[in-house]
């Protein structure tokens, strides 16, 4: 249906073609056609139809018209002779269509042969270029090994796996790339670990400059922090690694990195990394990463456990200080890696793991080198530095430091054994040097220093200088110690013991606990071992202020913030200072009595006599005497209250001896208790002088406390020791016992005395002889016996004060 479309079309175009005026150029397109689609025999045909058709549709007009055949003949002529043109010309064409079909039949075999020829051309320029890509991506994968890239060359010789080669597989050099992709596979996995193996071993070399940078660093930041804190007080109680500190430090603290201080870089790690995390073993590499890292862990710390328990391990401070460098380096190293691999070679726990292990063993040595090694402060000073520093570094880098925290704590107890012991050499020499005698100030500046240092706080009550102060120069020299020794233990644990501050304060209230127990106290008591009484008396008060020191003592290590949590120190030394004084007094008052007990030895009366002497016995003033001289001078600056008890004891010792005394004779006359009377009424005198001089003695809070609770004796309890015996001799005295009959008189004048002491005194008074020679016999004997006593005493006397003035 569509064929005869296109005829209806074809011919409806021809017949219009050649029935317009211009037909020889339309059918020019017509022609040409038909040559073109091989119908040039079918267009004549259609002509000729067309021809045929005309003539009869002429006949059939000439046949209308004639008039209209003439014309039509003529047009007819000339169309027949238009058409045997066409013929002709057509006929020309289709010899020419012929022979161009040939010439194009023959070009189109050579195409076809140019076109099979460039096919395989282009086949094997395509199998060249695979081979050149294979060779290039080879060489390629060869040079970046070389390189050392090795995560690239991996890349690239998974780009030569994922090419297809099957057209050329069959070339050998082909099969034997393919063959080494393993090998090659394989040598850019070990290759790049035996390059990280090279970093560890360079990063191993430089463990001790990493150390000794961060050492330098935290130096640097320690000394900006000190003077930060100095310019702002508020901060004093802050550390370094506080939060406080952190958030204050400076960016170039923070941003310090000793990798890239040393030219360091983790290039071969990141590309191993890479390397092993594309082939999905990236576990692989953090095992074989931990061994070699353990390896050169252990080679560093292979000394700690390979030495002999009996020797040191340093032979020096060099030694000590290079090893610990190292140390902190290899530990600074593992957090950094760590860090900056984002933990998938080195995990926290891990780094942890390794330092605890290393503590174990580290921490018995270091404690054993402060115990054996350090003898000197500079050695302390020094070692503390390099452990305190390690210890600040290593708490930057997020590490458990409490078991290395300990070895500063037995630094600090070795510091204390150093300077304790230097504290005794210092003390022992100024003991020595110490003449037991009160200090006496110059001028009120030193007289304000000493007070200070000595908390003293008596206000002088002139200007007048010289001054004596109650206690030797010892007393300010042992607080000017003891404040300098607390002083230097502040200033050891101000900068790095910033923890466990509970345990710091402990071991220092030990320490100055100590101190003053086991070498203050110690060297006090072996002054009052003393045979001088001076001697003791000036260390009986020297003990009064130590004592009174202990609080003051106290009040300085309450300073302390770690104190605050504690409700209140207390020194043991307080109760062995009043120990020490209880013994220092029962020393003195056995000395005094040993004394007076010596001066009565020579007490002896005549109790027969008829004399009355005109002043009291010699003896008797020697003792008063002594009794003075003693008070005023030597036991003058003693606190009142022991000076109370060695009046109280003295007194009551006379009284008990002049009273047994009394009883003790058998028979007296009243010329003999006048005697006794006159004497024991020198020895009250010297009571009331000696007690009016104690009373008006100053006496401080802590005095009176004591007087109120223990009873210590006042000036009645003091001249109530003679009552007895003033009472008896006034009993003598009246000579008869009617007074001591009444009650009323007895209880107010005789209340001490036992009413069978005051018979046998009564009837032991002699009454009055008949005059005869043989009471004058007696009176005679009497005097002799009284003369030849006095002399005896009289030549003690002159004894004893040249041995007292000597």
């Amino acid at each position: 249906m569509l064929t005869h479309s296109n005829e209806v079309s074809k011919e409806s175009l021809l017949l219009h073609s050649l029935s317009s005026d211009d037909y020889i150029e339309n059918i020019g397109p017509i022609i040409r056609t038909a040559i073109k689609n091989n119908g040039l025999d079918n267009l004549i045909e259609t002509l000729q139809e067309t021809v045929c058709d005309k003539e009869q549709q002429l006949q059939e007009v000439s046949v209308k018209g004639s008039s209209d055949i003439k014309l039509a003949v003529g047009s007819i002529i000339e169309v027949k002779k238009i058409s045997d043109d066409l013929r002709y010309k057509v006929l020309e064409i289709n010899d020419d269509l012929e022979s161009t079909g040939k010439v194009l039949n023959e070009k189109n075999k050579v195409s076809i042969k140019y076109k099979k020829l460039y096919n395989k051309i282009n086949e094997t320029i395509f199998v060249l270029k695979s081979c050149l890509q294979i060779l290039e991506l080879t060489n390629k994968i060869i040079d970046l090994i070389g390189k050392k890239s090795f995560y690239h060359a991996l890349k690239n010789l998974q780009d030569l796996v994922n090419i297809h080669l099957n057209e050329i597989e069959t070339f050998e050099f082909t099969k034997k790339i393919i063959s080494s992709v393993p090998t090659l596979h394989k040598m850019i996995k070990e290759d790049s670990f035996s390059f990280v193996k090279k970093w560890l071993g360079n990063l191993e070399r430089h463990f001790h400059t990493i150390g000794d940078d961060c050492f330098q660093q935290l130096q640097a930041l320690n000394s900006y922090w000190a003077e930060t804190r100095s310019q702002n007080p508020i901060l004093a109680q802050y550390s370094i690694n506080s939060p406080i500190e952190l958030s204050v430090r400076p960016d170039k603290f923070k941003t310090f990195d000793p990798f890239s201080l040393n030219n360091i870089t983790l290039d071969s790690v990141y590309d191993s990394m890479m390397v092993y995390d594309t082939i999905n073993e990236l576990d692989e590499l953090k095992e074989q990463f931990k061994k070699e890292w353990l390896i050169k862990k252990d080679r560093l710390v292979y000394p700690m456990y390979n030495s002999n328990p009996s020797q040191e391990m340093f032979l020096d401070r060099n030694q000590l200080r290079d090893f610990i460098y190292s140390l902190i380096g290899l530990l600074v190293c593992d957090r950094l890696i760590g860090v900056k691999t984002h933990f998938k070679l080195r995990s926290s726990n891990e780094s942890r793991e390794m330092f605890v292990t290393i503590c174990k063993r580290l921490v018995p040595i270091l404690k054993k080198h402060v115990d054996e090694k350090i003898t000197t402060l500079d050695d302390i000073i020094f070692f503390k530095k390099l452990i305190c520093c390690s210890i600040q570094i290593l708490e930057q880098c997020d590490y458990p430091i409490e078991n290395l925290y300990s070895i500063l704590l037995c630094i600090l107890q070795r510091y204390m054994k150093i300077i304790t012991n230097n504290f005794k050499i210092e003390l022992v020499k100024n003991m020595n040097a110490d003449d037991s005698m009160p200090l006496v100030v110059k001028d009120m500046e030193s007289y304000k220093s000493i007070s200070i240092i000595s908390w003293y706080r008596h206000t002088p009550s002139n200007n007048r200088f010289p001054k004596q102060l109650p206690f030797s120069s010892i007393y300010p020299m042992t607080c000017l110690q003891i404040q300098n020794l607390i002083k230097e233990v502040n200033e050891f644990i101000d900068d790095f013991y910033s923890y466990q501050g509970r345990e710091i304060l402990r071991i220092t209230i030990e320490t100055i606990d100590s101190v003053l127990n086991n070498i203050v106290i110690k060297n006090l008591r072996h002054k009052i071992e003393s045979t001088i009484k001076e001697v003791i008396a000036q260390n009986l008060i020297n003990l009064e202020f130590f004592s009174t020191s202990v609080r003051e003592i106290e009040n300085l290590l309450s300073y302390s913030s770690e104190s605050r949590s504690i409700d209140s120190i207390h020194l043991t030394a307080y109760d062995n200072f009043l120990a020490t004084r209880k013994l220092a007094e029962d020393k003195l008052f056995e000395m005094v009595d040993t004394k007076v007990e010596d001066l009565l030895d020579f007490v002896d009366y005549n109790w027969r006599t008829k004399e009355q002497n005109p002043e009291p016995n010699i003896f008797i003033k020697d003792i008063g005497q002594f009794l003075q001289m003693m008070f005023t001078s030597t036991f003058s600056n003693l606190p009142r209250t022991v000076k109370s008890l060695l009046l109280l004891r003295t007194f009551d010792l006379l009284s008990s001896y002049f009273l047994d005394f009394l009883k003790r004779s058998s028979l007296f006359t009243k010329e003999a208790i006048y005697n006794f009377d006159m004497d024991i009424t020198y020895i009250e005198s010297i009571i009331n002088e000696l007690n009016g001089q104690n009373q008006n003695q100053p006496a401080d809070e802590d005095e009176e406390k004591s007087i109120e609770e223990h009873s210590i004796p006042t000036s009645v309890s003091l001249q109530s020791t003679f009552i007895e015996l003033r009472q008896l001799i006034n009993l003598l005295k009246s000579g008869t016992l009617d007074e001591f009959r009444e009650q009323s008189i007895r209880m107010r004048k005789y209340d001490r005395i036992k009413p069978e002491d005051a018979i046998s005194a009564i009837h032991k008074l002699e009454r009055e002889p008949e005059i005869g020679e043989e009471a004058n016999e007696l009176q005679q004997n009497s005097a002799i016996a009284s003369i030849s006593g006095s002399g005896r005493f009289a030549r003690f006397g002159y004894k004893f004060k040249k041995s007292t003035a000597g």
